[in-house]
């Protein structure tokens, strides 16, 4: 089967498992079950419907302390009630006092009246306004060297395995999944493993945070290829892909299915649907895919 993101390693074998990179002296993460206040501080555009989001954490000296490959939940309350979506941070350990979050805003069509409900709130907030974060969470953590750790559910420690080709299909906003994975493997002295990343939107302008993925590629260009593809180019001169993910591109763009390849999917669920059907057609087995979920 493949492998949803639906719940957490044990939050006392990640503190455990925790790499050098994530450590720090005041981590704010204090588990999947411990929600913390954190202030909102301000947001910037990313895209026409996408801002990132800046909150607050409890000092300037606290770093998020998150896994690579995890995410956090932020929980807040609309009309009376209790909402939680889950957000993979583009911030890093690295930084202090601070979280980021890319997040599309999801308006009222007449498909969905109520649009995205959270999304919309946090539209709205003010400088100071609180919302709540708990976690980590997740069923995938990369240990580094191309080594990841693998949940098949929430109370499992997970199976170890070292990959040799990397790759990644990812669609809006689920490419801030695949950030912090290619961000810590590229600072890696390794040759492997090798990594290809293709990224879907409606048109050229949904892309979000193509500069630093074009940087990366550019400056790895032995170890990251990227490529981008858009059902409604809006540039004269685009260069990349036209339409959806596909069974060419898949086969173009895609190491080949074999022992020691690995392909991460997130994005929205029409489109993982899609691709977890092509890659299955494609002879890739279960054991070849890990899908984030990517909640509403």
């Amino acid at each position: 089967m493949f492998q949803k993101v639906t719940g957490s390693f044990s939050f006392q074998v990640c503190r455990k498992l925790q790499s050098a990179d994530s450590s720090a002296t005041l981590i704010t993460l204090a588990g999947p079950a411990v929600r913390i206040p954190i202030k909102f501080i301000e947001k910037k555009p990313l895209t026409a419907d996408t801002k990132r989001f800046r909150f607050a954490l409890p000092s300037a000296d606290h770093s998020l302390g998150i896994p690579i490959g995890n995410f956090i939940q932020l929980t807040v309350t609309v009309d009376g009630k209790q909402e939680t979506r889950s957000y993979t941070p583009i911030s890093t350990n690295e930084d202090r006092g601070h979280i980021d979050l890319a997040i599309k805003i999801y308006p009222p069509t007449i498909q969905n009246p109520r649009g995205g409900i959270v999304t919309q709130y946090l539209d709205q907030l003010k400088k100071g306004d609180e919302v709540l974060m708990s976690g980590p969470l997740g069923l995938l953590r990369y240990n580094g060297h191309g080594t990841f750790l693998i949940s098949s559910g929430r109370f499992s420690l997970g199976t170890a395995k070292t990959f040799m080709e990397l790759g990644m299909l990812c669609g809006g906003s689920g490419v801030t999944a695949m950030i912090p994975i290619l961000r810590t493997m590229l600072k890696e002295d390794d040759e492997k493993p090798q990594c290809s990343l293709v990224y879907s939107n409606v048109t050229d302008r949904d892309i979000i945070m193509q500069d630093e993925l074009s940087s990366l590629s550019s400056k790895h260009r032995k170890r990251l290829k990227v490529w981008y593809t858009v059902e409604r180019p809006t540039k004269t001169n685009w260069k990349y892909g036209v339409g959806r993910i596909n069974d060419k591109v898949i086969q173009t763009f895609m190491p080949v299915p074999a022992a020691g390849v690995l392909v991460l999917v997130c994005g929205p669920r029409p489109m993982v649907a899609a691709c977890k059907a092509l890659l299955l057609d494609l002879h890739y087995t279960n054991e070849m895919i890990f899908i984030f979920s990517n909640p509403p």
